[in-house]
């Protein structure tokens, strides 16, 4: 049910002489105003053009949320009574289409001064709730606060989302060095074990060969001289593989350790 066209500007106070300066410069923002009554959003979407401000218009609820999803307005100024949806479905709908992702603070403007409906706006997430006939620099100061604060709002989670990606990077960075520290002492280890193996291993390799050489086939003996040069052969291959590490990987060799992988 629409209700009777109120005063939009309190013309008692002083304070509310058109020729008044505004001496705070207005922010940057887009806002839409919703109100059934066109002549109510035609005043208040004129003062707020001329403080610099684009300027979106709605006359129920539902143009309302088709204009906020589509425009995505920084503020919106919502009047409480209108014919179909009203402006407390309105605020309940985007809430939850939004699903806790960023959606407009909602100024919420009304003829009625009852406090059910301030507590119940205020309660669904309304940010301001002004009574007509108010007073226009209060107004825009109050429009000029709620703009500041989604400015801040936005530069805040632009900087926690910039941090986020520096740690991102700088766990990258960390693992990557530590993984080069890791690197270098196996290298390291590497290097010092086949300094010291090489010289038997070379010396067994030989000796077996020999063996071989004198053994003839069929001879238990034989057998076991070509097993131990078979395994000498996999020593000395492991070895290389570990001389010649870059990077490594790891395998699982019980349920409680894992080891370097050198196949």
């Amino acid at each position: 049910m629409s209700q009777m066209l109120s005063p939009i500007w309190d013309l008692n106070n002083s304070t509310t002489v058109l020729s008044l300066e505004i001496p705070v410069k207005a922010s940057e923002g887009t806002i839409l105003v919703v109100d059934d009554s066109s002549a109510t959003v035609e005043i208040i979407g004129a003062l707020l053009k001329n403080e610099g401000y684009q300027v979106l218009c709605a006359e129920n609820g539902h143009e309302a949320l088709e204009k906020i999803r589509k425009n995505r307005p920084d503020l919106v100024i919502l009047d409480i009574l209108m014919p179909g949806m009203d402006g407390l479905e309105v605020i309940q709908r985007c809430k939850k289409e939004s699903a806790g992702s960023e959606h407009p603070p909602f100024l919420v403007i009304s003829g009625i001064c009852e406090s059910e409906f301030r507590v119940k706006a205020l309660t669904l997430g309304a940010v301001e709730f002004l009574i007509k006939p108010f007073n226009r620099i209060e107004f825009l100061s109050r429009v000029r606060t709620q703009l500041e604060i989604v400015h801040l709002n936005r530069k805040l989670r632009e900087r926690a989302e910039a941090l986020s990606e520096m740690n991102r990077v700088l766990r990258e960075t960390q693992e990557r060095l530590i993984q080069a520290e890791k690197l270098t002492a196996v290298s390291e280890i590497s290097g010092a074990i086949n300094h010291e193996l090489n010289q038997p291993l070379t010396v067994i390799l030989g000796q077996t060969q020999l063996l071989l050489d004198e053994l003839p086939r069929g001879y238990a003996s034989r057998e076991r001289a070509e097993k131990i040069f078979r395994n000498t052969q996999r020593i000395g291959q492991a070895l290389k593989n570990l001389g010649n590490i870059r990077s490594y990987r790891t395998k699982n060799y019980d349920n409680n350790s894992n080891i370097f992988d050198l196949g």
